[in-house]
């Protein structure tokens, strides 16, 4: 009788609710399912807080940039205290301004006068010389046209593109290359007026050039001599820059015009110039032109011809100037 009561009191037990086949004790590891589970949830609180971080950057920057051509927003903006205009160029602009460094014309004996602007010096009519050292004084001005090609080039048109890498100016006159040799006239015609202007234009010349160029000047009357050294090529470094000052200012005209045994010295020595610059007041025989001229042949070097305040040596300095394939510059010398 007593198990009766036992019997039913198992039934019970067995009757009672059962937790889901499917719930894990906390104290097991992980299951791959939930490892996944919890890295998605994990990467997207990061990918949503990285993104509010960088649109709140992005929104930061946005107020203080202003890209010029977006529009009617960008105009309102652009009274605006500190802000920074940004010029946006298409692609066809840029190739303009790229190849307008290298597109330019080498040309050959132009018929009309090319006018240099250089500080200093005013452009103005050709006046007519009357004779060697001749010329109404005053003003520098007037530069001639170009007598032939080669690497050299006025006021910006003309100037070639040819080796060497660095470049001179003399009386607005551009040459290329890295070594330079000036051939100055110091004659007894060259008046203070026209030794103030040489020596005003071989002070600018020499101190624009490169530290990486060399240079030699040359002085001639009845002689020639190198100023400031008798070792030929000097580099333009600032100190030697420097002490050219002084032999510069202590050029004083004398003697007579006689230009040959100035190139003889500047080919005298090696290497040969890339490019010289020659300059009278004066003129001279045919024969020494053509003794010019014949050094061309030899040596190759383009010579820039100047002709400083008298037209009386135009017709051979011309004539140098074509056959070397240099170019010839009239300079008007007024007070």
């Amino acid at each position: 009788m007593s198990a009766a009561p036992a019997h039913a009191g198992m039934g019970k037990s067995a009757n009672r609710p059962q937790p889901p086949g499917n719930d894990r004790d906390e104290s097991l590891p992980p299951t791959l399912w939930q490892l996944v589970v919890r890295w998605v949830q994990r990467a997207t609180v990061a990918a949503v807080t990285l993104s509010l971080l960088f649109h709140l950057a992005g929104w930061q920057v946005a107020r203080f940039v202003m890209v010029g051509g977006v529009g009617a927003a960008t105009a309102g903006a652009g009274d605006s205290e500190g802000a920074i205009e940004m010029a946006v160029l298409t692609e066809g602009e840029l190739d303009a301004i790229q190849g307008a460094d290298v597109e330019v014309s080498t040309p050959s004996v132009p018929d009309a006068p090319i006018a240099i602007e250089t500080p200093q010096i005013t452009t103005g009519d050709e006046g007519t010389g009357e004779g060697e050292g001749g010329g109404s004084p005053g003003e520098i001005g007037e530069i001639g046209d170009v007598g032939g090609g080669g690497d050299i080039g006025s006021g910006g048109e003309g100037l070639g593109l040819g080796g060497g890498g660095g470049g001179a100016s003399f009386f607005g006159v551009e040459a290329v290359g890295n070594r330079f040799a000036y051939i100055v006239d110091v004659s007894a015609s060259m008046d203070e007026f026209r030794m103030n202007a040489l020596r005003r234009e071989l002070h600018k010349s020499i101190e624009g050039l490169l530290e990486t160029s060399q240079f030699m000047i040359v002085k001639y009357s009845t002689e020639s001599t190198l100023v400031g050294t008798e070792d030929g090529w000097q580099e333009a470094s600032s100190n030697v820059k420097r002490q050219m000052k002084g032999h510069i200012e202590a050029l004083m005209p004398e003697d007579n015009t006689i230009p040959v045994p100035g190139f003889n010295l500047v080919f005298a020595h090696r290497p040969r110039p890339d490019a010289i610059y020659f300059m009278t007041d004066g003129d001279f025989s045919d024969d020494e032109a053509e003794a010019i001229i014949a050094m061309y042949k030899t040596f190759k070097t383009p010579v820039h011809c100047i002709c400083l305040g008298f037209q009386g040596g135009e017709p051979r300095m011309r004539k140098i100037a074509r056959a070397t394939k240099g170019t010839f510059t009239f300079v008007r010398a007024d007070r």
